[in-house]
């Protein structure tokens, strides 16, 4: 398996206290039944576009990734899904050989995206930000700990 234009990404856990994000409405629905197929022929080289709803509950960013794995292996690739707005999230990957390939939609708080919006509003409003960035510099450390490779 070759997807174009593919990243791996392997999200944090959220923190304590903060609940899963919710994913819902799939387009296409990714499983008719189990065993069936999205669409039972497509072309080599063309996209698979999914879209989907994903929420959590306050106002915290979510990020969101199209994975996918051949059947009976381990490991999943992912991509990006980008917002659409109002909380739907599409992404697409292509596969550059024939063959049977399941698809799943994941999703995650995104803790550190979530504070920088925050303080980047307490800046704007002239609000003591000092603390709020110590915060910061500790959920960079943890992050910075969990990542591998180039990334780190």
């Amino acid at each position: 398996m070759s997807p174009r234009q593919a990243e791996r990404s392997d999200a944090a856990p959220p923190p304590e206290g903060i609940l899963r994000p919710v994913v819902s409405g799939l387009r296409p629905r990714l499983a008719i039944e189990p065993g069936w197929p999205v669409d039972r022929k497509r072309v080599v080289g063309e996209p698979v576009v999914v879209q989907a709803d994903v929420v959590v509950d306050g106002h915290d960013l979510v990020l969101a990734w199209l994975a996918w794995r051949r059947p009976g292996t381990e490991r999943w690739g992912r991509t990006p899904m980008q917002p659409l707005g109002n909380d739907r999230f599409e992404g697409a990957v292509s596969f550059d050989e024939l063959g049977r390939f399941e698809l799943a939609v994941e999703a995650a708080v995104d803790v550190v995206g979530s504070w920088a919006r925050a303080l980047a509003a307490k800046c704007r409003a002239g609000q003591p930000w000092a603390q709020d960035a110590a915060v910061g510099a500790g959920l960079l450390a943890e992050a910075a700990e969990r990542a591998r490779g180039a990334d780190r």
